[in-house]
């Protein structure tokens, strides 16, 4: 009769060099780390990161009681009181 067989756990992967990495690369503005360049500029691109920089530059000078959100500009401003709730 032949021996009887045994399970063998599969081998686990080896663990991505990223994985031990932590963010390194800060933006200068949000106070977020994030772990390489081409990550910072893809935050950069991001509508968080635009209105935190137009509001410390003061173009985000607006805002609304009603839907509690700051507004950048005119056009902004029209569009946004234009709305069913502000009507």
């Amino acid at each position: 009769m032949p021996p009887p067989l045994q399970r063998r756990s599969a081998p686990k992967p080896p663990k991505h060099p990223a994985a031990k990495k932590k963010p390194t690369v800060p933006c200068a503005f949000c106070e977020v780390l994030c772990m390489t360049a081409w990550h910072l500029e893809q935050h950069e691109k991001g509508r968080r990161h635009r209105n935190k920089v137009a509001c410390l530059a003061g173009e985000m000078n607006v805002q609304c009681q009603v839907g509690n959100v700051h507004l950048s500009d005119a056009l902004n401003v029209r569009h946004h009181y234009a709305r069913n709730l502000h009507i």
